[in-house]
């Protein structure tokens, strides 16, 4: 849905895709960012920066600042900290992310909440029941 809300929104037609490292995780966050993109418009293209740490204001800002100057209009993220968003929102970025604590504004096109509680109810059950 990210990369969907994403393409939608573009007029470039590219994203940047902001991640603390290139891990395997990454990997498959920005594939299926892809994949929603693509599904809106197959010729979207997808721009990834890694900023080599969860948490690093002016990294995360230096990212965009590339992103957006190889053409990218919208910005999604996967760090701890809100730099991106207040950046964008400072800039007038839109952007997507999987978590936001700064709130809904006028460039948070869309943004992903995990809820880890599910998964935890599942463990303590597999566990209770022996079968973890």
């Amino acid at each position: 849905m990210l990369g969907a809300a994403a393409a939608l929104k573009s007029k470039s037609g590219i994203a940047g895709f902001i991640v603390p490292d290139l891990n395997h995780n990454a990997k498959i966050c920005v594939n299926a960012f892809m994949m929603g993109a693509k599904a809106v418009r197959d010729k979207f293209k997808v721009l990834v920066s890694s900023t080599g740490a969860f948490s690093d204001q002016k990294k995360a800002e230096d990212s965009v600042d590339t992103l957006t100057g190889r053409g990218a209009d919208v910005i999604c993220y996967r760090l701890d900290e809100d730099h991106v968003s207040a950046y964008c929102e400072k800039k007038g970025i839109n952007y997507v992310s999987f978590n936001t604590l700064s709130g809904v504004s006028s460039h948070a096109l869309l943004w992903s909440e995990f809820d880890f509680s599910t998964y935890f109810s599942e463990i303590l059950r597999a566990y209770s029941e022996r079968t973890l």
